[in-house]
């Protein structure tokens, strides 16, 4: 036999020896790692979440690709709360195999608990399609909606999941209560809590529900059908001009100082207020009392009615708003304003509003300035931890005699935010350009203004029954291609308001 002979021999029996014991070492390896997992799915099960982990990381030890041990030991972790961990294990286990029973919902719920609640949601419905009697998936779906600030699509939730199970009943139940508060519905959300309030003995759910009584039975107080708000203000203003709450009114400036007392009241009646659509109707009083200006007092009286209907995550308004002014007993201005609304809650901490109007106007002093106003404004609202941004801009065009017509673009921002003693700042800003489209008859030049305003304004309450006690500066400057409409006025004001 030759030498080459013998090798392939040899050869031959390390092959087979190959073949007949590495899977043996296999198996043993398997078995093990088999006997981890197995003690690692019982103590989950027992919720001995530390001893759960240590044995299935000791199963993907010997079998590191088994798509089960991913599943559990993600699961462990989603339990303890470590959530990175969790992930990385639970989306291991998807890759080696998407069709383990119960993967999506605890990705689903992974999602959930990262506060991600969009995202969840649509996993949520993904494995309802796959199993329409998950009740987990449909309640926690409602919560996504729930914190997302839907509502009325939440209660739909909780209200088919609530006769689903009997154990989740009650959470249902209280979830569908706090729906109706923000949706509006005391009474129906009483109804709610003062059931389960005589059904529960004790734990937290009842603390949460008694919390819950008290709140709502003080916001029912607040939202009688009738609103009346009064406010009283005291104002120094070291360059006086002629204007109402909403709009300057008169181009020249006095130069003087003055000190005005204001008087504002309201009130507001809401029709079918427990309904997505209501009617409102209101009416709208100002008046002002100039120490030494007596010619600029002025009155102004405003009605107002207004259509609101809700379907969430959206809110349209149509409002129709007649206004007459009137400047040292004389009437002055007459308006009448059409104004839709829409409002569209983002995110729970975000709300975009758009709207526009049309207003006819006439002037009685100057009929020059008749005509009317097309407007159109974009506001951005956001919810910080604590603080609260708004945004916005807007484009008017006024359309009267060649003379008084014009065209604005104006930019508004304004931050609030809480300091000790529970005391509220608000700090406002507007840039506005306004540009004429004739030439100003008695400059023989074409007007061009630009206005900047900033205001710092602190307000608290004084008593719990809807009052606000509030303290204020306010700086506006107007530069213009008209060297005499240029002015800047500093405005100090001291003002108490209650709503009832």
């Amino acid at each position: 036999m030759t030498p080459q002979s013998v090798l392939s021999i040899k050869q031959i029996v390390v092959i087979y020896m190959l073949i007949v014991f590495i899977p043996g070492i296999a198996i043993s390896e398997y078995q093990k790692g088999g006997a981890y997992y197995d003690l690692g799915v019982f103590a989950f099960e027992d919720k001995k979440y530390e001893e759960a982990r240590n044995h299935l990381k000791k199963a993907l030890t010997h079998m590191p690709n088994d798509s089960f041990c991913h599943f559990y030991l993600g699961r462990t972790y989603l339990e303890t709360g470590k959530l990175p961990l969790a992930r990385k294990h639970l989306y291991r286990a998807k890759k080696l195999n998407p069709h383990i029973y119960g993967l999506t919902y605890e990705l689903a719920y992974l999602t959930f608990k990262e506060k991600k609640y969009a995202s969840a949601f649509q996993l949520f419905e993904k494995n309802i399609k796959q199993y329409p009697q998950h009740v987990l998936s449909r309640y926690h779906a409602g919560i996504c909606l729930f914190n997302q600030k839907y509502y009325q699509k939440a209660l739909s939730y909780f209200q088919e999941t609530s006769g689903l199970s009997p154990y989740i009943k009650n959470n249902c139940r209280y979830y569908m209560a706090i729906c109706h508060t923000q949706l509006g519905n005391t009474d129906s959300s009483l109804e709610i809590l003062h059931d389960l309030n005589n059904q529960l003995q004790s734990g937290q759910l009842k603390d949460d529900v008694l919390k819950w009584i008290k709140l709502v039975q003080k916001m029912k107080k607040k939202q009688k059908p009738l609103q009346i708000f009064i406010k009283n203000e005291y104002q120094y203003n070291d360059n006086v001009l002629l204007q109402s709450p909403d709009m300057e009114m008169a181009d020249p400036k006095t130069d003087e100082k003055d000190s005005i007392v204001s008087a504002y009241f309201s009130s507001n009646y809401t029709f079918f207020k427990d309904n997505p659509l209501k009617i409102q109707t209101a009416y709208r009083h100002y008046q002002t009392f100039h120490q030494d200006l007596t010619e600029y007092n002025m009155v102004s009286s405003t009605f107002f009615s207004n259509i609101e209907y809700h379907f969430e995550p959206i809110v349209l308004n149509l409002g129709y708003i007649p206004a007459h002014c009137w400047v040292d007993s004389k009437l002055f201005l007459r308006r009448h304003r059409i104004k839709p609304e829409l409002t569209w809650t983002v995110h729970e901490n975000m709300h975009y509003a758009v709207s526009a109007y049309y207003e006819k106007q006439t002037w009685l002093e100057n009929h020059e300035k008749d005509g009317h106003v097309i407007a159109l404004s974009n506001d951005f609202y956001f919810k910080l931890k604590h603080a609260f941004i708004f945004a916005g801009f807007s484009a008017e065009e006024n359309h009267a005699t060649q003379e008084q017509s014009f065209e604005q673009l104006k930019l508004n921002t304004g931050i609030s935010f809480m300091l000790p003693w529970k005391i509220k700042s608000h700090l406002s800003g507007f840039y506005a350009s306004k540009e004429y489209q004739g030439i100003d008859t008695v400059y023989g030049i074409k007007r061009k203004d630009t206005k900047k305003y900033a205001g710092l304004t602190f307000s608290k309450t004084l008593f719990d029954y809807g009052d606000l006690l509030k303290v204020g500066y306010h700086y506006t400057e107007n530069n213009s291609t008209i060297n005499d409409l240029d002015y800047k006025k500093n405005v100090a004001k001291l003002s108490y308001e209650i709503r009832y």
